[in-house]
């Protein structure tokens, strides 16, 4: 297959300005910026709230605001925007004012495409109702929305796709929009949901040729049957979040990947053999500012990891002879996912991803072996795990107490008074003689080794494991599988000594 040189496409969120059924579910005067100052840190370490470089809390119905996104987009490479796009039932539309204006601002020059985002809109943006006013007028029963939905996603038939066809109509005419194989690139975000695909796609089809199109290309996410389509690709990182569902520790009820992982997985992902693959990265991800202690985080970002793993995506994209790659996102600041410049990394994003596709990107196992030398083990702990080293979580552990404080804190406002320690290596033995002189009883130590020199009864992890108030894991690198060894014996909380070291600060 040939080899491309591909252009990047990041995807765009049209939900900063007001609009009436925003005021009506949310608050008078809700945009995304209202989440977004209202993100709080939920546990030790965690970056919230995000904020725009020098406050720009922008209003996307100022067309200064858009020119300048796409000079900057421009400027460091992004070649394109994908605007989420809002179709219902009935050919109900929200949030299409953003794009209906950059139809007309014709002289902003950006190539652009539309991702239909056809999902049924619900109350899921837990925090934004503790946080703002709650209409219940869509709650209560005999209304046909007794579920909490707000937007119901139908399809209809005939009349229904006529509609909404020559609703895009004058996007797909316009000189700017993205075309691939002379056909207007449109991104369905679940092809699958759509129970009537293949008739609606035929008729669009017809439709497209009328108007002397060559059709209507369709990139079908997150899709297992791939007729009717011409193209497939996973939303990231929510397709690589759902494969790596073990490998997550929980914080404060947030739970925590590695942006290693995720990304691991992302450039770990097949392509289609008959259809072609399009692949899409991502900045980074945090979305409690919606959801709150129910929400994700992927933590341990940088625009130069961010950088190198978009590289090699890059790289892979161009090997499968795909023209575009996406990426998620250009302004979702409510999910933490953004390239545009914040307080805390400025443009680094944005020059990072310039960088990128450049190729100017040296991977981390060059780097480490240009020399063949070995590094030192605390820099491969890190490097390998994505997680802290052995020496920065006693430093950690040393600054508490410091402080005064200890490493039970933690264990005593959670109601942990009984605990067993899973690991009797140095952190297991620190951390037993610490309970020791606290008010929390440690009842036994769980270790594969035998003879150990320690005043507590020993358990082999295959034991029948007493009841206790929680585990406490130490090989805290260990701690996924450990985890998932040991809920299949016992039904207490399971706690790694890296979580209750940060938790206790």
């Amino acid at each position: 297959m040939g080899k491309n040189i591909s252009k990047t496409i990041a995807m765009y969120l049209p939900q900063f300005h007001e609009i009436p059924e925003n005021n009506l579910w949310w608050g008078k005067g809700f945009t995304e910026w209202m989440s977004v100052r209202k993100g709080k840190p939920l546990y030790s370490g965690h970056k919230q709230p995000k904020t725009p470089l020098d406050k720009n809390y922008y209003d996307l119905m100022n067309k200064e605001v858009m020119d300048f996104q796409c000079k900057i987009a421009k400027n460091y490479n992004i070649y394109g925007f994908c605007f989420y796009h809002y179709w219902f039932d009935g050919g109900k539309k929200i949030l299409e004012k953003p794009a209906e204006n950059f139809l007309k601002w014709k002289d902003i020059e950006m190539p652009f495409c539309f991702c239909w985002a056809n999902q049924t809109w619900a109350r899921t943006w837990s925090n934004v109702k503790e946080a703002n006013a709650w209409s219940d007028l869509f709650e209560k029963k005999g209304d046909g929305l007794s579920d909490g939905i707000l937007l119901s996603q139908k399809y209809g038939r005939e009349t229904l796709w006529k509609k909404h066809f020559e609703y895009l109509l004058p996007f797909f005419s316009d000189s700017r929009y993205i075309r691939i194989d002379g056909k207007p690139l449109l991104l369905i975000y679940k092809t699958d949901d759509i129970y009537s695909l293949s008739q609606m796609l035929k008729y669009w089809n017809v439709q497209a040729h009328a108007y002397g199109f060559d059709g209507i290309y369709i990139i079908g996410e997150n899709c297992t049957n791939g007729r009717n389509i011409d193209g497939i690709m996973q939303h990231q990182p929510g397709t690589a979040v759902v494969e790596n569902c073990k490998n997550v520790y929980v914080r404060n009820g947030v739970r925590i990947h590695e942006y290693k992982d995720i990304w691991e997985s992302i450039l770990n992902s097949p392509s289609d053999p008959v259809k072609k693959t399009y692949y899409m990265g991502f900045t980074d991800f945090d979305d409690t500012p919606r959801r709150g202690a129910k929400g994700t985080v992927i933590e341990h970002s940088s625009p130069e990891l961010f950088g190198q793993y978009f590289q090699k995506l890059k790289e892979k994209s161009e090997q499968t002879g795909s023209e575009y790659i996406f990426l998620n996102a250009w302004n979702e600041w409510g999910e933490g996912m953004y390239m545009e410049p914040d307080e805390e990394q400025g443009y680094g994003f944005l020059e990072a991803h310039k960088q990128a596709l450049c190729n100017k990107y040296k991977y981390d196992v060059e780097l480490e072996n240009k020399d063949g030398k070995e590094q030192d083990t605390a820099k491969k702990e890190k490097s390998l795990s994505g997680r802290p080293s052995k020496y920065s979580l006693l430093d950690q552990w040393m600054c508490l107490r410091d402080e005064g404080k200890k490493a039970d804190k933690y264990l005593m406002e959670n109601d942990f008074w009984k605990v067993a320690v899973y690991g009797y290596g140095d952190l297991g033995k620190h951390l037993v003689n610490e309970l020791g002189l606290s008010s929390i009883e440690v009842c036994y130590v769980i270790d594969i080794r035998e003879n150990l020199d320690c005043r507590l009864p020993i358990k082999r992890p295959d034991d029948q494991l007493e009841q206790v108030d929680a585990i406490i894991v130490t090989p805290y690198l260990e701690y996924e599988k450990i985890a998932d060894f040991l809920e299949e014996k016992v039904k207490c909380p399971l706690i790694s000594i890296e979580e209750l070291i940060w938790e206790s600060k």
